[in-house]
């Protein structure tokens, strides 16, 4: 809910605060075919009910994935971090994985072309704020949509949460007047489903349609310890006092609910990446570590292989290059004799010369 009072489905509500661009996909340059290949991003996969427990998480890897195509319209896709098939076919059809749907074409592949799909490259460049946010904060869905109210005249020690809810949920029916009696809630009068503190519930499966009528306080020797209506979920502790009152209704307005809030800020330390396993942070740590190991393993290659084209250059060199030092002898060595040559032709001018002067 936002400050001004409305709540998803409403007019004028801004449930969606980040538009986030769709995977890239990047055609071969060598491509001789005409298949063409889109990508989209999966939902999340939401909490589900009774309770809501957990945390919205996605698929999402930070690789890229390669789609080949190979006879007769056969494609494969492949992650690129550590080399795994994650899809193969000739379907036309939506083909999933880690969080990513493609929709590819094969009508006009040719055997040997590629794409490149990168779902996260660019992510963080091209995320934006929805400008009717950044124009107005009141639009911030900062509050819950829900609240329940304790009776003022209540004596019993029974504790109602605020609520949360889930996919779907619904408050046209609301608000509900629960009422106590020695062994039950009375007053519901939508479908609901309960669970009590040995982890037993009513209905007994999840999969089982939901109760309707009252709802029992205790179930054997377990005391009430939640209630699912209307895709909401209220947590239970305490026993209520005959004639206890706790009424479940639409929140007023959003004023001083920071709960929604408080969950954007619960983002941060919650698994919401890898399937459920990790968070933002650690997905951001492990990536830039990925990046130092790769990082040093390429300068460890490169020393292995400058070492390497040392060693060739150097049994070349001892095979067919020039010894410098040798030349150098050797031209020390031409010099010397040029010298004495030159010496002795002088010396021969000189006597020739004296020669000639005798008469």
């Amino acid at each position: 809910m936002d400050l001004s009072g409305r709540i998803s489905g409403e007019t004028g509500f801004v449930g969606q605060l980040f538009s986030v661009p769709e995977p890239k996909v990047v055609p071969s340059a060598m491509n001789q075919g005409v298949g063409q290949l889109t990508a989209s991003f999966l939902p999340p996969v939401a909490p589900s009910e009774p309770n809501y427990a957990g945390n919205f998480y996605t698929n999402l890897t930070t690789s890229d994935y390669l789609v080949t195509f190979g006879a007769g319209g056969n494609y494969t896709v492949t992650r690129r971090n550590d080399g795994t098939t994650v899809a193969n076919g000739t379907s036309p059809a939506g083909v999933q994985f880690d969080g990513v749907s493609l929709d590819i074409s094969v009508a006009g592949a040719m055997e040997g072309d590629r794409f490149v799909v990168k779902p996260v490259a660019e992510a963080a460049k091209n995320i934006s704020l929805d400008t009717r946010i950044v124009a107005d904060p009141r639009l911030v869905p900062a509050a819950a949509p829900v609240r329940t109210m304790p009776g003022i005249t209540n004596t019993g020690v029974m504790v109602m949460s605020q609520g949360v809810v889930g996919i779907g949920y619904s408050i046209s029916a609301m608000p509900q007047t629960l009422t106590a009696t020695a062994t039950q809630l009375t007053g519901i009068t939508t479908s609901w489903r309960a669970t009590y503190s040995d982890g037993t519930s009513i209905p007994a499966n999840l999969g089982d349609p939901p109760a309707t009528g009252d709802i029992d306080l205790v179930n054997g020797t377990a005391t009430l310890a939640g209630i699912w209506t209307e895709g909401m979920y209220f947590s239970i502790t305490g026993r209520p006092a005959a004639n206890d009152v706790f009424t479940i209704e639409r929140n007023a307005g959003g004023v001083q609910d920071g709960r929604n809030a408080l969950q954007f800020a619960a983002l941060q330390t919650s698994n919401t990446t890898a399937g459920g396993t990790a968070t933002y942070q650690s997905t951001y740590s492990r990536l830039v570590a990925e990046n130092g190991i790769r990082t040093r393993e390429a300068k460890v290659r490169l020393a292995a292989q400058e070492a390497v084209l040392a060693q060739a250059q150097n049994a070349r060199d001892s095979l067919s290059a020039v010894n410098l030092d040798e030349e150098a002898a050797n031209l020390m060595k031409f010099q010397q004799a040029y010298q004495a040559a030159a010496k002795i032709l002088d010396v021969g001018n000189k006597l020739f010369e004296t020669l000639l002067s005798i008469r």
